[in-house]
């Protein structure tokens, strides 16, 4: 769903790739610049300032460079020797965990890589799909999300048949694993419809809580909705976060089959996310549960945090 791409600087210190390739990163394009290294935007200004660019494309790309948004960049772990050059780090560095693209400025020997002059929609290992199909199973559901939830900082499932029952759980348990690989999410929150009074879920979450296998640190916030009775109702399943979403046809569930996943586009994504928030617009809150290793206890929004009642 994502693609980890490792760009080399050479790319960006040129004004007529920058103006092409600033626009095909970020989650709605399914492409995501690893920050290989950590330090990479220094490099690409270095190039630029050796390069024979005039003095007003020089410029151009400083500010360019500067304002490039930070939900286009994916963090990674992966080592940089500074004594090396970027291509050789980053031949080591794929060997180890290998990027999904290698964009160079010239010719590179790697069957992912791809030459900046040459890339265009319809590069194979460039393109992204926005949708297609994945069997209905933990592992698989939460592949298509690995790369979203592994950075992100807000996390929200949305699945209104939500049951405390293990066809539900694997997957998020799935889902938490893949989260894991990042930072601790700041907010993570499992929409769904409210269905039975509170006191019958939170009872039936204490028997499910632990075969969650939340560490003593983390916590998740259940937020029970109702639908006005307008329009607008919870059918629709997602993974929603603070960079982009998904959206799942069957659920967040396991079944037999397959499921059709969809690439939000930003403004379908910030649509879905603003309906998910506590003052929502589209649903009335019922309640909220916090589960943790060792609790289930109703909590409620005070306008920047969920905290007990």
């Amino acid at each position: 769903m994502l693609k980890e791409c490792a760009v080399e600087p050479a790319v960006f210190a040129k004004k007529e790739h920058f103006r092409y390739f600033q626009e095909k990163f970020g989650v709605g394009e399914g492409r995501l610049i690893s920050r290989y290294p950590k330090h990479w935007k220094d490099l690409v200004w270095k190039d630029c300032k050796s390069s024979t660019a005039s003095p007003m494309e020089k410029k151009w790309i400083e500010v360019r460079l500067r304002e490039l948004a930070g939900s286009k960049f994916l963090k990674t772990s992966r080592a940089y020797r500074e004594s090396s050059g970027w291509l050789e780090n980053v031949g080591v560095a794929d060997r180890e965990v290998e990027f999904d693209v290698i964009v160079t400025s010239e010719p590179y020997s790697n069957p992912r890589s791809v030459v900046a002059e040459e890339v265009d929609d319809a590069t194979p290992v460039w393109n992204v799909p926005r949708d297609g199909t994945v069997p209905r199973t933990a592992a698989d559901l939460a592949g298509v999300a690995s790369h979203l939830l592994c950075y992100a900082s807000t996390i929200l499932f949305v699945d209104q048949h939500f049951k405390p029952e293990p066809r539900f759980r694997k997957p998020l348990v799935k889902f938490l694993e893949a989260a894991r690989r990042g930072k601790v999410p700041s907010r993570l929150e499992y929409h769904l419809n409210a269905v039975g009074t509170g006191h019958w879920f939170a009872e039936q979450m204490k028997d499910e809580s632990a075969f969650l296998r939340l560490s003593s640190n983390e916590e998740i916030v259940f937020v029970r909705w109702a639908s006005h009775g307008g329009d607008e109702n919870m059918h629709a399943r997602y993974v929603l976060t603070n960079r982009g979403g998904i959206g799942f046809d069957y659920g967040l569930d396991e079944g037999a089959g397959t499921t059709t996943w969809t690439r939000l586009s930003e403004s379908l994504w910030e649509k879905r996310l603003s309906e998910y928030q506590p003052d929502s617009a589209i649903f009335s809150l019922v309640d909220a549960w916090k589960v943790t290793s060792n609790a289930v206890v109703p909590v409620e929004w005070n306008g920047t945090g969920w905290v007990p009642v």
